[in-house]
């Protein structure tokens, strides 16, 4: 009985540096000529430029989402002041006779139905 030898392939890791200067060069030669001359697959470098696209837009989608949390706090701020001299007129208004209600209501109470 013959037995067979299994042969485990080890798998190649690439630096990101490497990785940089084989998609440049992709992208300056094309992605099947820079695979055949870095002795990679074609789907490993379009794999890596998916994946460098995606890093790119995370980190620009983060300065976007960063700036509008700020806008946001700025604007909550700017409510909260607001609401603060809301809470002062609405205790005018209550005796003024008019609905109190959300800030800036200034609705007449409905007459009562018979």
């Amino acid at each position: 009985m013959k037995s067979k030898t299994v042969v485990k392939q080890v798998r190649k890791r690439c630096s990101p540096e490497f990785k940089q200067q084989a998609l440049a060069r992709a992208a300056q030669d094309g992605v099947a000529v820079a695979a055949k001359d870095l002795g990679l697959q074609e789907s490993q470098l379009y794999g890596w430029r998916t994946k460098a696209k995606l890093i790119g837009q995370t980190s620009e989608e983060q300065r976007l989402l960063q700036s509008e949390h700020a806008w946001l706090k700025r604007e909550v701020a700017r409510l909260e002041e607001e609401n603060g001299i809301a809470v002062l007129l609405r205790g005018r208004r209550s005796s003024l006779g008019r609905h109190v209600g959300m800030p800036g209501n200034d609705c007449q109470r409905a007459p009562p139905r018979s």
